[in-house]
């Protein structure tokens, strides 16, 4: 089922291009956490479950997820009539998805959201999941998913929410009180930046793009912020369960850590 795609393409990889890829190299731990109950676990599938009700009437046609990690999302199309193919800026993670669709006639490549080894118009449905906040040029990533999608493709997309209070805290106090309190904080290696999009900004980018987006899905309620989450994992569940059940509409965007962006590509 597997089809030659590519085209040659390289380009120098800047500093944060090789702090994500060392940031998202321990592809075993990050697979992991599809099996844990902890706040990041839910997070992860949660999303996971969003996209794959997404993608439930599509039958056929050819899949691109763009940031596949250790392919646990593949894996779950790979028993529908799909051409599956995945991407991924860590060598780790593409060897991870390799080894979990082994048989399965999926096409596994490492590369760049910003430089996509792919021809133009190819694939009926585009993912980006967890990949596009990474990114400093993040419009030249949404003009280059729109063209290897084909027109009227879907598009989904994943971004870590800016007007969240839980990811305000993370940026502008835990970052830097968990900098200072490292030993040798002076010299660490820091980590990758994040540039955050609110829902009507990506917006705004993925139109100037031919991509046309018609749903956005918040979710991952979270108001337990961290070190508490991970230091009460339990009990930070219970209460991001309660508050999933209870919140009204207009607190989403507060609330929720992150949404997801669906679209369709323009002709």
């Amino acid at each position: 089922m597997e089809t030659d795609l590519t085209t040659e393409r390289t380009e120098s990889a800047p500093s944060q291009t090789e702090l994500v890829r060392r940031y998202f190299s321990a592809a075993k731990e990050y697979a992991q956490l599809y099996e844990e109950t902890s706040p990041s676990a839910l997070f992860f599938n949660e999303r996971l479950q969003r996209v794959l009700e997404f993608l439930a009437p599509i039958g056929s046609g050819r899949v691109l997820d763009v940031g596949c990690g250790p392919g646990v999302l593949l894996s779950r199309l790979a028993s529908r009539p799909l051409e599956i193919f995945g991407l991924d800026l860590s060598p780790e993670m593409i060897a991870a998805a390799k080894a979990r669709a082994a048989g399965l006639g999926v096409s596994l490549a490492v590369g760049r959201l910003e430089y996509l080894p792919y021809l133009d118009s190819s694939f009926d449905v585009a993912l980006g999941l967890g990949v596009l906040e990474y990114l400093p040029d993040q419009r030249a990533a949404l003009f280059e998913i729109a063209r290897v999608a084909k027109p009227g493709a879907i598009v989904i997309l994943s971004m870590v929410n800016k007007l969240s209070l839980y990811r305000w805290w993370e940026r502008s106090v835990y970052r830097v009180w968990k900098w200072l309190r490292s030993p040798g904080h002076r010299s660490a290696s820091p980590e990758p930046r994040m540039w955050l999009q609110s829902r009507k900004s990506l917006a705004r980018m993925m139109e100037a793009a031919k991509l046309e987006p018609f749903d956005v899905t918040y979710f991952d309620p979270n108001v337990c912020v961290a070190p508490f989450d991970s230091k009460f994992p339990k009990q930070a569940s219970a209460l991001n369960s309660w508050v999933k059940l209870n919140c009204s509409y207009w607190l989403f965007p507060v609330v929720h850590t992150a949404f997801l962006m669906r679209a369709r590509r323009r002709p």
